[in-house]
């Protein structure tokens, strides 16, 4: 095949080294071994020469384009290129890396750079055009794998860096910036040591050795230094930089800042040690009672006939059967609490009694300590819109830490104010005082401390954590105070206080009818409970009866006629909750208040017994005490429920 068809391309340009003219045979052996395209047309953009460079790159054969039209290459929309070309050639200029898009014989579109140059005659006319086509498909794919890399780099995270092998900065992100601070202008042409705490500075000739060695760095964690000063833990990767020869010349870095991933290790080794502690801590508490619960039982055993000592023991059981029922009860609410399980059953309350049950609550420890206690209340009272019973139990729990970290024989005032639409109740205290540093977490549950509230003389340490969620949930706050360790402490809690409650806060606390005694009906198939029950109610001043299954309940109310009930809810034959449902559909005890006593206190629980007619829920072991009061507070008038 020859390298050209049609007219002779023009060689009179091309000469030897001497200055003549090379022989045209040697001429077109260099257009038929060239590797572009050459490419010759007339000045009506008629293909007249075609070489073999241009068969390979656009695909035609010689005989398939010589004498057609050179737009046969170019796509529909770069045809105007064509007619801009033969215009410039017409007046004589010569037209030099020219980039344009030509189409191949089996349709795909490949980047060229055109030379383009006029052809004259013997006359030194213009008659055609020269054309030597190159394809860059492979330098636009470099450049544009160069610009994808480039743009990567620049939007990159971490801090990508080039250095030479002098450790002399040669190239900074945006991620460099952003990480260490210093704009490229700051940091390129300066040492990246600039970058290594003083106590590093060794690390950079090591890594350096490496690199020259052709190792690549893989997740090299160490610090290093911002332009503020801080110090940061980071990640390395380095890798040798090589020149065209494979000789290494420099090293690229990537460092990512990993403090977020330190934080959350730390934050988890801290949690895992706080974990520990508590089951530890737990352990103890559990097991502590159990020492005097057990001797005392084995006195009372031993002593039938000392009545002082069989007391003393029964009160030393008492008090620690009270203990393991309030660390069952804090671990049991903090997870209630926590996961929004907890229902508030608000009222309208007088601050003054929410402060004086609290008191009373924890008058025997503040008693047992030789506290002097001082109670500051407003007057007049002031109308609160909460749910007695939890916010009792933030106060108590107030008090009783303050009782416990405060040696024998201090000093614990409760301070009651209004202003400014909220309510303040401050306790505060002589004791032991809370650590600057700890001070900020002291409501955090399982907090440890030498010296702080959240490690208890006895409980879980989450007794502060009870407090502030109590709180919040009745839209209100708590702060803690201290001026360090042996100054005492100060906590205040700040509630809103309500403009459109309805009710009187001040009516009489029971209900009770002083007339003849009220009957109460204990449904329990464990003998001893409801034994002890009944035998409590009756110094009390009720007549009691016991039933001690779940069947013939409701016959057993209809000979009893109780004024209210206390049911047990796991009971053969039939459970407690059958047994309530039953009883409420008979219009004499529709009115009477159920009181349900179980081991189960999940809010699963709590609800079936509301579903079943049941009015309250008290979890085992009961408080004795609380269990009268409740009754006495509930107790419907004979009139009222029929006979």
């Amino acid at each position: 095949m020859g390298a050209s068809r049609g007219a002779p391309v023009e060689l009179r340009l091309v000469r030897s080294h001497a200055g003549e003219p090379v022989p045209e045979g040697l001429a077109a052996a260099i257009v038929d071994s060239a590797e572009d395209a050459i490419i010759s047309k007339n000045l009506e953009g008629v293909i007249q020469t075609w070489n073999r460079a241009a068969e390979r790159i656009f695909g035609y054969l010689p005989d398939e384009v010589v004498g057609k039209s050179i737009t046969l290459l170019i796509p529909p929309d770069r045809l105007a290129e064509e007619q801009e070309i033969l215009t410039r050639i017409k007046r004589g200029e010569r037209i030099e890396h020219y980039e344009a898009v030509r189409v191949t014989k089996d349709g795909r579109r490949i980047p060229v750079s055109l030379t383009v140059s006029p052809i004259k005659n013997a006359r030194g006319e213009i008659v055609g055009a020269s054309k030597i086509a190159r394809d860059i498909s492979e330098r636009k794919e470099a450049e544009r794998i160069r610009a994808h890399f480039a743009a990567i780099v620049e939007s990159a995270d971490d801090a990508i860096i080039s250095k030479s092998l002098d450790g002399v900065i040669q190239s900074w992100n945006m991620g460099a910036e952003r990480i260490f601070g210093y704009r490229p202008e700051e940091a390129i042409g300066r040492p990246i040591t600039m970058l290594i705490p003083p106590e590093r500075q060794a690390e950079e000739p090591e890594i350096l050795a490496r690199v020259r060695n052709g190792e690549r760095l893989m997740h090299y964690e160490t610090v290093r230094v911002t332009k503020d000063g801080r110090r940061i833990p980071i990640s390395l990767t380095i890798s040798p930089i090589k020149n065209v020869s494979g000789e290494i010349i420099g090293a690229s870095k990537i460092a990512r800042d990993i403090s977020e991933r330190i934080g959350i290790e730390n934050a988890l080794r801290e949690a895992e040690r706080r974990k520990d502690e508590f089951l530890a801590m737990l352990a103890h508490e559990l097991r502590n009672p159990l020492t005097p619960i057990r001797t005392g039982l084995d006195i009372i055993q031993k002593n039938l006939g000392d009545p002082k000592r069989r007391q003393w023991a029964l009160e030393v059981i008492d008090r620690q059967l009270m203990q393991l029922g309030r660390v069952i009860d804090d671990l049991l609410d903090l997870a209630r609490i926590v996961n929004g399980n907890i229902a508030l059953k608000k009222d309208v309350v007088s601050l003054n009694a929410l402060v004086s049950s609290a008191v009373e609550a924890s008058r025997a420890l503040i008693h047992s300590r030789r506290h002097e206690l001082r109670v500051d209340l407003p007057t007049p009272d002031v109308s609160l819109y909460v749910d007695p019973v939890r916010m009792t139990q933030a106060l108590t729990n107030l008090l009783m830490n303050a009782a416990k970290y405060t040696s024998p024989g201090g000093t614990i005032a409760v301070e009651g104010r209004v202003k400014d639409g909220s309510a303040y109740i401050r306790v505060s205290d002589t004791g032991r005082g809370i650590d600057a540093a700890l001070l900020p977490k002291v409501f955090d549950p399982f907090v440890q401390g030498k010296t702080n509230y959240a490690r208890t003389d006895g409980g879980l340490g989450i007794g502060l954590s009870i407090v502030r969620r109590i709180v919040e949930m009745h839209d209100g706050s708590v702060s803690a105070f201290s001026r360090g360790p042996n100054t005492g402490s100060e906590f205040s809690i700040k509630l809103p206080v309500p403009t459109d409650v309805v009710g009187n806060v001040f009516a009489a606390e029971e209900r009770r009818d002083h007339g003849a005694r009220r009957r109460v009906l204990i449904v329990d198939d464990n003998h001893d409970v409801a034994d002890v029950i009944a035998a409590y109610l009756m110094v009390s001043g009720y007549d009691v009866a016991q039933h001690y299954s779940g069947v013939g309940v409701t016959e057993k109310a209809f000979e009893f006629r109780p004024d209210a009930i206390v049911l047990d809810l796991g009971l053969p034959g039939r459970d407690g909750f059958e047994v309530a449902e039953e009883l409420r559909r008979h219009a004499n005890f529709q009115q009477v208040p159920i009181i349900a006593i179980s081991g189960y206190s999940q809010p699963k629980d709590i609800e079936r017994s509301r579903a079943a007619g049941i009015n309250f829920h008290m979890t085992k072991p009961v408080d004795s005490e609380l269990l009268v009061k409740l009754i006495d507070a509930n107790l419907v008038p004979s009139t009222v429920r029929g006979n």
